[in-house]
């Protein structure tokens, strides 16, 4: 009986926590777009796409595929009798969350699309809070929430939201980073084959880059434990390739028309990305702007025990991924081309492992909580206030001038100091005196 009742407050708290997830999303990206008048509250629609791009089309071109009309690789009316097949593998179109497109009306495609989106963050945070909980699980619901609406509502997920097709590897790549460490700590294949195939299924642009990150995180695990990561490679490799060849018949396609392209054959040296030096260059420190507060939470951690591996491993990370923000403002290594400005198409990679750095930290302070515990639960909610309470401001700042990624009308020094600003109030909340003699240190 007392069994029965503790799984059922637990099914109530989860099913609490998420409702909250979702209504506050709700809350977030309604304010977004009506500070903007974009549909339902104005006549502004998210229709727009790379330049003069619009994504529209073909999502009507997909309802129609969907009802019947026409083929998804070949169409005689919008691709005049030409193979769609690199049209469709760019736009995302074989994604679970076109099946959206099945339930609407065609007319309605166009000013449906901010919905679309918002199904896409409220999926992203369910990916995001569920790894949370399986990583760290003596965390506060208020600190789920909180770091699950920061990913959410992380710089990438906001500057390209006129790229929809690519929210989709916001939603990934927490699963994908699950099934990794599941094979890498457990042996369990299945989870990782899976997540891996269906995040390159759904977007073949940025396969090049989740398994550049796949091979930078590899190479950091002796940092954790060197002896039994080796012994799982063999294993790592064997479900990588599984998961590829799966997959194959459209990562491979992209492969041979991005290979064929002008741009790969640019060589970069170290004289160029150091000439590509720009440290003021407002898109690159975007990706950072409201990553303040766990960052924060890690660094105070990580300060007073530097020695522990979890706290080396995070941090190389970490700093792994902001070498580009220093070093470079024409992005040589994320993106395969000297595109100024592209810096942010690693960015939810870079959201990712700041927040669970935080969560970390949090986790293992947490450990060490006693007789402080109402005291900690009082501090978390009033820092997840703050946090909710900034995001609004910060999505409404990202999205008030023009409508391209590079936002080059906000002075970068005004980026750098939110993100300082953040980074100094996060350790404000936690290191009070009651706090570091009670329940931290």
């Amino acid at each position: 009986m007392k069994r029965h009742s503790f799984n059922a407050k637990r099914m109530q708290d989860a099913l609490k926590e998420c409702s909250a997830l979702v209504l506050i999303i709700i809350l977030i990206w309604s304010i977004v777009c009506a500070s903007k008048g974009i549909w339902p509250f104005g006549q502004m629609l998210l229709d727009i796409g790379d330049m003069a791009e619009e994504c529209v089309p073909m999502y009507t071109h997909l309802w129609d595929v969907l009802h019947g009309r026409k083929s998804l690789f070949f169409d005689w009316h919008t691709g005049l009798g030409n193979n769609m097949a690199g049209s469709v593998l760019y736009f995302g179109l074989i994604s679970p969350f076109n099946l959206f497109f099945l339930f609407i009306k065609r007319e309605f495609i166009e000013t449906s699309m901010s919905v679309y989106i918002l199904i896409k963050l409220v999926a992203t945070g369910f990916s995001i809070r569920f790894l949370l909980r399986k990583w760290f699980s003596e965390l506060s619901p208020w600190i789920y929430l909180s770091f699950s609406l920061l990913y959410v509502f992380s710089p990438f997920n906001m500057q390209y939201y006129y790229a929809p097709m690519w929210l989709d590897i916001s939603f990934m790549f927490p699963l994908v980073m699950y099934g990794y460490f599941l094979l890498m700590n457990e042996g369990k294949r299945i989870t990782y084959i899976v997540c891996l195939a269906v995040t390159c299924m759904m977007s073949f642009q940025h396969t090049y880059m989740l398994f550049l990150m796949l091979l930078f995180l590899t190479g950091c695990l002796p940092l954790l434990s060197k002896e039994k990561y080796q012994k799982r490679l063999p294993e790592l490799l064997l479900s990588t390739l599984t998961a590829m060849m799966l997959v194959s018949w459209i990562w491979l396609p992209g492969a041979i028309q991005i290979l064929s392209a002008g741009r790969a054959g640019d060589n970069h040296g170290l004289v160029e990305i150091w000439s590509s030096i720009w440290f003021f260059f407002t898109a690159k420190w975007m990706k950072l702007l409201n990553m303040g507060i766990p960052i924060a939470f890690f660094l105070l951690y990580g300060v007073k025990h530097y020695k522990e591996k979890g706290v080396r491993f995070f941090g190389f990370i970490i700093i792994l991924l902001c070498a580009p923000v220093i070093l470079e403002s024409t992005n040589l290594l994320w993106h395969g081309g000297s595109y100024q400005g592209y810096t942010m198409r690693f960015s939810y990679m870079l959201a990712f492992w700041i927040i669970t750095a935080g969560a970390y930290a949090c986790n293992k302070r947490i450990c060490l909580w006693d007789t402080a515990k109402e005291l900690a639960a009082n501090g978390i909610s009033i820092i997840s206030f703050l946090i909710l309470a900034a995001m609004t401001v910060i999505q409404y700042f990202l999205l008030k001038s023009d409508m391209t990624v590079y936002k080059n009308s906000i002075p970068a020094i005004d980026v750098i100091l939110i993100v300082v600003i953040t980074v100094i109030a996060g350790c404000g909340l936690l290191i009070g005196k009651e706090w570091r003699e009670k329940a931290i240190w």
